[in-house]
């Protein structure tokens, strides 16, 4: 894919050498939601947290993995991230 994100404390972070920023959604309602898959939240309060938060936002996916976090880096289409095991 020729993709490389490099962030440093302090320094602004990167693709491929050039500048990024997440999207900027401010409200939770307007926000994309990644996790690795709902199955990995354990029953009870643990999972009840994780469906208050997917039902709030606008839509929740799954399956990126460690992807995610570079899309809400670059401000592609992902606003947050939400594990419970890594």
């Amino acid at each position: 894919l020729d993709e490389r994100w490099i962030g440093v404390s302090g320094r602004e972070s990167t693709l491929n050498g050039h500048p990024i920023h997440t999207d900027g959604v401010v409200e939770l309602s307007d926000a994309e939601m990644y996790s690795t898959t709902p199955d990995m939240f354990k029953f009870g309060d643990e999972f009840a947290k994780f469906d208050k938060m997917r039902k709030s936002v606008r839509t929740p996916h799954y399956g990126a993995d460690c992807y995610a976090y570079a899309l809400v880096a670059s401000g592609f289409g992902a606003d947050i991230v939400v594990e419970a095991d890594l």
